[in-house]
C-alpha cells in the first residue's frame, strides 16, 4: 500500500488550489457567519430601540399637521361666501378631526412611557378645551355672525389650539431625543462588532498571504476565466432587449449594444471615445431643452438616477423617442451605465388618456373641470398681474335651451 505523502499533494496545482481555498473558504464562512451574528444581534437590538420612536415620531406628526390644518381650515371657511366652497371646506375641517383620532389612536396603541401618557393626557385636555370653541365658531358662522365668529376664532379658538399644538411638538421633541439615545448604543454596539471583525479580518489576511504564496502560479488560468466571463457578459448583453450604454470615468462612450446602436444611429466603433451628448442627444419634450448628462449626474450622486417623465432621445439621423431612461454609477466611479427603452406608444398613450379625462368625448371641447382649472387659473393671474382676461359663452346649436327643456328627462 503506497503511503500517503503531503509531497505529492503540494506537487499537484490542482490540489493546492483546493486546499487552498477550502481552508479559505472554512474561515471566511466563520468570518462572514460571526460577522453576521454580531450585525443582525446588533441590527435587532436598533430595530427594538428605534422602531417604535420612529412610528411614535409618525403617528405625533400626523396629529400635529392635522390639528395645524383643521385650524387653517376653520380660518378658510369663514372666508368662503360661496356656498358649494364652504360646503367642500367643511368637509374638510371635518376630515382632519378624523384624522387627528386616527392618529392618536394609532399612537396610544403603542407601549408608551410615563412621560409620553402624561405629555398625551394634557393634550388631551387641552384639546377638550380648543374643541368645543372651534364648534361654537363654525355655529356662529352658520347663523352668519361672521365678525363674532371671527373675534372668537383669534381670541379663543387659536390661542387654545396652539397650546395643543405645543404639546405635540413636546411630544415630537421626546421622541427625537429616544430615537438620538438609540442612535447613541447603535454607535457602541457598532464599535464593539467592527473591532471583532477587525481582529478576525487579520488572522484571515494571514492566511490568505501564505495561500497566495502557494497559488500564484494559477493566475493565467484565472484570467483565461475573466476572459471567458467577460465574453459571457457580452453575450448577454447583445441579447438584451433595452438599450444599454457604458461610459468610463471621463464621462466618454466605451460600449453600446445593438439596442443602443439602433436607437441612437451610432455603432460601438463609432461612439467610443465620444463625449455622451454627442451620441445621446436627450432633450425634455415639452421644453425642448437639453437635459443634465444623466451619466455625470449619477457619478456625482453616487446613485441610481431615474427619469421616465418627458425625456426625448433624437437620434443621429434626426429619428425621436420618447424613453424611459436609468443612469447607474460604477463602483469607485469607473464609470457609469445607462440603461434606456423606447416608451414612445405608452407616453402618447399616457397623454391621450390625460387628454380624454379634461376634454369631452362627444365634441372635444374641454369639460367643466377643465374650464373651471382654467378659469381659476385666470382669476389667479389676474390678482397677481393685474391683467384681463375675457370670457366668451356661446350656445351651441340652442344646445342650452335644448338642454334645459328635455336634457334633465332625458
Amino acid at each position: 500500500m503506497t503511503p500517503f505523502r503531503f509531497k505529492s499533494i503540494f506537487q499537484r496545482p490542482g490540489a493546492v488550489v483546493a486546499l487552498g481555498f477550502t481552508a479559505m473558504l472554512v474561515l471566511m464562512v466563520f468570518l462572514a457567519s460571526t460577522g453576521i451574528i454580531q450585525l443582525e444581534a446588533g441590527q435587532q437590538r436598533l430595530e427594538n430601540l428605534v422602531e417604535d420612536p420612529v412610528a411614535k415620531m409618525t403617528y405625533a406628526n400626523r396629529m400635529y399637521m392635522a390639528a395645524r390644518e383643521r385650524t387653517v381650515s376653520l380660518q378658510r371657511l369663514l372666508l368662503q361666501s360661496d356656498p358649494f366652497a364652504r360646503d367642500e371646506q367643511w368637509m374638510r375641517f371635518l376630515g382632519y378631526a378624523s384624522e387627528f383620532a386616527q392618529a392618536r389612536e394609532a399612537l396610544t396603541a403603542l407601549t408608551l412611557s410615563v412621560r409620553e401618557r402624561e405629555i398625551l393626557e394634557q393634550q388631551s385636555a387641552l384639546t377638550r378645551i380648543a374643541v368645543p370653541i372651534q364648534n361654537e365658531v363654525v355655529d356662529l358662522m352658520w347663523k352668519g355672525r361672521s365678525i363674532e365668529a371671527h373675534k372668537l376664532l383669534v381670541n379663543e379658538a387659536i390661542p387654545a389650539q396652539d397650546k395643543v399644538l405645543g404639546q405635540l411638538r413636546e411630544l415630537y421633541r421626546y421622541q427625537e431625543e429616544q430615537v438620538a439615545d438609540a442612535a447613541h448604543i447603535a454607535t457602541i454596539d457598532y464599535r464593539n462588532v467592527r473591532l471583532w471583525l477587525q481582529v478576525l479580518a487579520l488572522l484571515t489576511l494571514g492566511l490568505a498571504v501564505g495561500i497566495a504564496l502557494a497559488i500564484l502560479y494559477q493566475a493565467r488560468r484565472a484570467d483565461a476565466a475573466l476572459r471567458e466571463e467577460k465574453e459571457r457578459a457580452q453575450v448577454t448583453l447583445y441579447s438584451l432587449g433595452e438599450a444599454v450604454l457604458r461610459t468610463g470615468a471621463d464621462g466618454r462612450v466605451e460600449y453600446l449594444n445593438p439596442v443602443a446602436e439602433q436607437m441612437t444611429g451610432w455603432t460601438t466603433a463609432e461612439a467610443q471615445g465620444q463625449t455622451l451628448e454627442s451620441v445621446m442627444r436627450i432633450v425634455h419634450d415639452v421644453s425642448r431643452q437639453p437635459v443634465a448628462n444623466p451619466a455625470q449626474a449619477a457619478l456625482t450622486a453616487g446613485q441610481v438616477i431615474s427619469d421616465a417623465e418627458d425625456t426625448l432621445l433624437i437620434a443621429r439621423h434626426g429619428d425621436e423617442r420618447a424613453i424611459d431612461l436609468t443612469a447607474t454609477a460604477l463602483p469607485d466611479g469607473a464609470g457609469a451605465v445607462l440603461v434606456f427603452r423606447d416608451v414612445t406608444e405608452v407616453r402618447a398613450l399616457s397623454r391621450e388618456i390625460a387628454h380624454q379625462a379634461t376634454h369631452d368625448l362627444m365634441t372635444g371641447l374641454v369639460n367643466r373641470r377643465e374650464f373651471e382649472r382654467r378659469l381659476q387659473r385666470a382669476l389667479d393671474e389676474s390678482q397677481v398681474d393685474s391683467c384681463q382676461h375675457a370670457l366668451c359663452y356661446l350656445d351651441l346649436d340652442l344646445f342650452k335651451a335644448v338642454n334645459d327643456t328635455c336634457g334633465h328627462l332625458a
